[in-house]
């Protein structure tokens, strides 16, 4: 299976900025091309007033939630000095303000960097996404 390249549609980070050091960080994730919106689904009426029951909002599908999930929890057990300040799921993608209290470090101690760990909840999403929906390699249609 020959593996295909990856695309990056912009420059990812600031050449002369360190982002191993504590700071606030936007970060926004997109799905994979071809996935559709597999976050969820957007519901309610663009008439309705904000904090109404009836506002817009993204019901979050099984996939969303798992997402949710990891976005709430796995990041800080793994690394207690990054906070979920805030967050936006969205059918395709997900906005998330980090907050990092200080030195990033990873559990043995090693200095790491934001990609890093953004990398690492990535990679515990696709495990979960290949767990809920069966879908991995072969058995999706992959060659």
């Amino acid at each position: 299976m020959e593996k295909k390249p990856t695309i990056h549609r912009m420059t990812r980070r600031a050449a002369a900025h360190d982002y191993s050091r504590p700071g606030v960080y936007h970060i926004t994730l997109h799905v994979a091309e071809g996935l559709g919106q597999p976050l969820g689904a957007v519901t309610g009426s663009l008439s309705a007033p904000d904090g109404s029951a009836d506002a817009p909002r993204t019901a979050l599908s099984p996939v969303g939630q798992m997402v949710e999930h990891e976005l709430l929890h796995a990041i800080r057990a793994r690394y207690p000095m990054v906070r979920v300040d805030t967050y936006t799921i969205m059918p395709e993608h997900v906005h998330v303000l980090l907050d990092v209290t200080d030195r990033l470090l990873n559990y043995s101690g090693k200095a790491v960097h934001l990609g890093q760990v953004i990398g690492g909840f990535k990679k515990g999403c696709n495990r979960r996404y290949w767990e809920i929906t069966g879908c991995g390699g072969e058995s999706c249609g992959e060659s």
